[in-house]
């Protein structure tokens, strides 16, 4: 994470932006974190664009997370493009993504074999729809965005992926579709508002996975981590095992060849160790 949430322009007054620096690279002294605060993408899963509507089809999705994952990432790439998510992925925000050669398993720290930084940029809070900031520097979002949230809800053909329409940064299923929330999100980026969403947990994760049930909801895991800690399903088995679930429906396919399994607490950020 080399600069978060740096709008420009700057948000409507008085707006202003949150502040995530002590998560940058340049200011970062969090421990137990490789090069500064860095995260690692996890693995992949496969998830629908649309729940009841099927015929759209899937989309291929990776979470940030604490500890090293290996993979052949050539392969997968092969099938599409993976989105990356997590609440690390901010808008208006510079990044330098590395890859890490399966000779460094162990030895992240010190291990010469990794592919130079290469710096990417994130869009404008909203900005689901061309034209972009950045690279364009006209005012972004605008009314075609919100349009676009529309027409996304309505899971019309030609609407934007929802791994650029799905705007709130921490939510664990991925399966999930659009909704009413997404819409006045970008309708208050439009307006000139500030990102609204927590940034960056800290690592490791606060809860450990599995150990607390939640099947009373949410309340359990805020009573016993805190503000924004999570009560989440997961995957037993199967394509997607390990990755969040909503139900067992087999038409929603969220869990393909394995089962959605009982809720278990997660921290803010969707995570655990």
């Amino acid at each position: 994470m080399i600069g978060l949430q740096n709008p420009a322009p700057g948000n409507t007054p008085p707006f202003f932006p949150p502040n995530f620096s002590t998560y940058e690279k340049a200011t970062c002294t969090a421990v137990g974190e490789t090069n500064g605060c860095a995260r690692w993408v996890g693995k992949p899963g496969t998830f629908v664009e649309s729940q009841d509507n099927q015929s759209l089809g899937n989309y291929g999705a990776a979470r940030l997370q604490c500890t090293p994952f290996y993979y052949d990432w050539v392969t997968e790439t092969a099938n599409g493009t993976i989105a990356v998510v997590g609440a690390e992925i901010l808008p208006s925000s510079e990044y330098d993504v590395q890859t890490y050669a399966a000779s460094c398993k162990g030895s992240e720290a010190t291990c010469a074999d990794v592919i130079p930084a290469f710096r990417m940029h994130t869009r404008r809070y909203g900005d689901v729809e061309a034209l972009y900031n950045p690279p364009d520097s006209s005012t972004q979002p605008n009314a075609i965005d919100v349009a676009q949230m529309v027409a996304k809800f309505k899971s019309i053909v030609g609407a934007p992926l929802k791994a650029r329409s799905q705007v709130q940064p921490n939510l664990p299923e991925l399966n999930a579709d659009i909704n009413a929330l997404d819409i006045a999100a970008v309708a208050d980026a439009a307006k000139g508002f500030a990102y609204p969403f927590g940034g960056p947990c800290p690592c490791p994760s606060a809860v450990t996975c599995g150990a607390t049930p939640c099947p009373g909801g949410a309340g359990t895991c805020i009573t016993a981590y805190g503000a924004g800690a999570m009560c989440v399903k997961t995957c037993s088995g199967g394509a997607n095992d390990g990755q969040p679930c909503v139900d067992n429906n087999p038409v929603h396919n969220h869990c393909p060849g394995g089962t959605c399994g009982n809720p278990t607490c997660l921290d803010r950020c969707g995570r655990c160790k």
